[in-house]
């Protein structure tokens, strides 16, 4: 989707706006009923400090998002939170080349991302998502201009398979 001035929402699409004001810089995004704000500063160190707050009903959690930004060519770094009383939700980092990132959830349903423009201070670009509870994300794919569609799959614990019922364990 890309940048829309505040104000103006492309139809079916998230609202996107740059919020004015001194560093760090900004991003915020109302969709699905949740409304989040990412703010990105380097730190006295040089290390990316990166505050993702977001509310939902009511419910506002705020979390310092660990992790550096993409590296050694990737195109994006990718942080899931699932605090309570807000939906899950997908942050992440991407490489000022990116132009599209979408999340892949397990059913197969796919949500474009929205995307900030290139923060220039930091070299990066922004991309944020709610995620449903009974849908948990499976890989993202994220494009770039220089290295095409590369697609990221999300470790997820495997499911203990459980015995029948009537059925009886040959140990003993």
């Amino acid at each position: 989707m890309g940048f829309v001035p505040q104000g103006q929402v492309a139809p079916g699409r998230a609202a996107v706006a740059t919020i004015p004001g001194p560093a760090p810089a900004l991003f915020a995004v109302k969709s699905g009923g949740v409304r989040w704000t990412v703010r990105a500063s380097r730190d006295g160190a040089g290390r990316l400090a990166t505050v993702l707050t977001r509310t939902c009903r009511g419910v506002t959690a705020v979390s310092r998002v660990p992790g550096s930004p993409p590296r050694d060519g990737r195109l994006v770094s990718l942080w899931i939170s699932r605090d309570p009383g807000t939906p899950g939700f997908l942050l992440l980092r991407a490489a000022p080349d990116v132009t599209r990132v979408t999340a892949v959830l397990a059913s197969g349903q796919r949500r474009r991302l929205a995307l900030s423009p290139v923060i220039e201070d930091l070299r990066l670009r922004f991309g944020a998502t709610p995620l449903p509870e009974d849908d948990p994300l499976a890989a993202v794919e994220a494009t770039s201009q220089a290295s095409g569609t590369r697609i990221i799959e999300v470790w997820r614990p495997p499911v203990l398979a459980r015995p029948s019922p009537g059925r009886v364990s040959a140990a003993g």
